[in-house]
């Protein structure tokens, strides 16, 4: 029982003074490694390339799918699906976060205790609660890491089919435009006199059927 308040009490002093845990306690001080990983890689930018700020996207940041292309609305389907991924284990990890400072601050104040059963009582339980919450922080966080990487990926994915139909749809619209500019420099060649708005051809003033 000794031994094993004097190891909690070590621990402790490593995590209330942000220092890493001694090896081989699987503790809040992995934890804190971990977070610090985590802040680290969810602060870098998860984008979708050059074309990215051309891809029209609603509220929410997920890419808007106007003609409807079966491969940019299962994109499209896929990023709201990561994306509800990453927050639920963004809450999680957040939780594991919250209950990890609390059980730390469970444990300064058992050290501020008289010394007595009371103290050695107060200071198993938090930490208990310490070593706990700590393996919760370090698992949630790599879930929430593996989370956002799929979220990442589904983002450039979802923005590369909205990129491609955008595209598909300048090229229709060039197209048409093409046809059309075709049939009115036919209608000009057969017409003696001249086309009106709606491209019929006039004759003083009279239309030609």
């Amino acid at each position: 029982m000794v031994v094993r308040i004097q190891a909690l009490a070590v621990l402790a002093l490593h995590v209330l003074g942000n220092l890493a845990a001694p090896t081989g306690e699987s503790s809040a001080g992995l934890a804190l490694a971990a977070d610090g990983k985590i802040k680290k890689l969810f602060n870098r930018q998860e984008g979708g390339g050059e074309d990215d700020e051309l891809v029209e996207k609603d509220a929410d940041g997920i890419v808007v799918c106007p003609l409807k292309v079966d491969s940019c609305l299962a994109a499209r389907q896929a990023q709201i699906e990561a994306s509800e991924k990453a927050k639920a284990a963004k809450i999680k990890f957040n939780k594991a976060k919250k209950n990890l400072k609390k059980s730390k601050q469970a444990m300064a104040d058992a050290e501020a205790m008289k010394a007595g059963p009371k103290k050695s009582k107060a200071k198993k339980k938090a930490g208990k609660k310490m070593e706990f919450w700590g393996k919760k922080q370090q698992q949630y966080g790599n879930e929430f890491g593996e989370a956002k990487n799929e979220w990442g990926a589904a983002n450039r994915v979802a923005n590369e089919e909205a990129t491609n139909e955008r595209k598909a749809g300048k090229k229709v619209e060039r197209e048409d435009n093409a046809s059309e500019r075709e049939e009115k420099k036919k209608a000009r060649e057969a017409c003696s006199g001249s086309l009106n708005d709606a491209g019929e051809c006039v004759h003083g003033g009279a239309v030609s059927a």
